[in-house]
């Protein structure tokens, strides 16, 4: 529903990352769909450095998909940093959110937002980031603004203190998120 043309293509050339980008490039996919397959238990959990590379180099949206597991009717995951507001996040939000919601309404799911925000830094410049209090009404401030525009209730907003490679992971298995939609600038 909604997809006008797939294809596949398979490719001997190596590093696979690269492979992948230049048929995405020469097909100008939108999407690009990756198994991970890992191959033993610590493996399971993380990514392949060809992954991560194909992650950050590759132009459009990739799915990352890790486990037959259905969506239908799961937590779509969306984590976005809600303190970074230049232009290029700005448009990573918004693309973020709209993939959440477009998964969450294909998959007949709920969309769910994850921002982390740092720890307090005695050494910071600006004060606000010294103390813990101050760095959380910050970011529950700039939440509300955020909420608004993307239309994300209370219950469905997830903000907590600590670095996201931590936070991402724990929220998405907290709350059973069936997919979990990142980006990168």
């Amino acid at each position: 529903d909604g997809f006008k043309n797939v294809s596949v293509e398979q490719s001997s050339h190596t590093p696979v990352h690269e492979a992948i980008v230049k048929a995405q490039q020469a097909e100008g996919c939108q999407l690009v769909i990756k198994e991970h397959r890992p191959d033993n238990p610590l493996k399971k959990a993380l990514l392949t450095p060809s992954d991560w590379k194909l992650l950050r180099q590759c132009p459009c949206a990739v799915l990352m998909v890790k486990s037959e597991r259905p969506w239908a009717g799961g937590v779509i995951l969306a984590a976005v940093d809600v303190g970074n507001h230049d232009e290029a996040h700005s448009l990573l939000h918004k693309n973020i959110i709209d993939h959440g919601y477009e998964i969450a309404n294909l998959a007949k799911g709920s969309l769910h937002v994850i921002s982390a925000h740092p720890s307090p830094m005695l050494s910071a410049a600006d004060p606000v980031y010294q103390l813990r209090e101050t760095i959380e009404q910050r970011y529950r401030e700039e939440c509300r603004a955020f909420q608004a525009e993307f239309d994300i209730k209370d219950d469905r907003l997830h903000v907590a203190e600590g670095p996201a490679d931590v936070l991402i992971p724990y929220t998405a298995k907290k709350y059973d998120a069936v997919v979990t939609v990142i980006g990168t600038v």
